[in-house]
């Protein structure tokens, strides 16, 4: 009974030691998207035509597009790159259509800034991206850059 116990206890024991890992597991990851991000916001507050919204959303506005602004429930057809803070790509498109419903806080926040025919550059804080988890290639505490053009909304 007493090796059933201490058996139990060092397998809880291990355990508790790779969930404690796997949890830090992206803690330098997160520090770096964090420090590049905090001088991201001095570099680009200076720079031509970038802003940033209350969210924390970096953006510039290419081109303002023409009638129609998409909204949370609109049905979009757009091309666009998406870069790590390295340069690294991890998704790049010629076109496709996407629901603003499923996207991130981020991109439903930069692409209502603009209209049909509108393009746009944005640096996405992990905050308003995906947060503390992945998403396929994208691991969790990621800062993004996006250049998404967007050729056409429907409500």
């Amino acid at each position: 009974m007493k090796i059933i116990r201490l058996i139990f206890g060092l397998i809880s024991v291990c355990v508790l030691f790779v969930y404690s890992c796997k949890s830090d597991e992206y803690e330098e990851w997160r520090i770096i998207n964090d420090h590049w991000y905090n001088r991201a916001i001095v570099a680009y507050s200076d720079s031509d035509g970038y802003q940033m919204s209350s969210t924390g959303l970096i953006y510039k506005i290419l081109e303002p597009g023409y009638q129609r602004r998409p909204n949370d429930n609109s049905l979009i057809y757009v091309k666009y790159s998406g870069n790590f803070i390295d340069g690294r790509v991890f998704d790049n498109t010629d076109s496709t259509w996407l629901f603003m419903s499923s996207s991130v806080q981020g991109w439903r926040e930069a692409l209502k800034l603009i209209q049909d025919g509108g393009h746009i550059k944005f640096i996405l804080p992990y905050s308003i991206g995906y947060g503390s988890t992945d998403a396929g290639f994208v691991p969790p505490y990621s800062t993004l850059i996006f250049d998404v053009k967007l050729y056409k909304s429907m409500n």
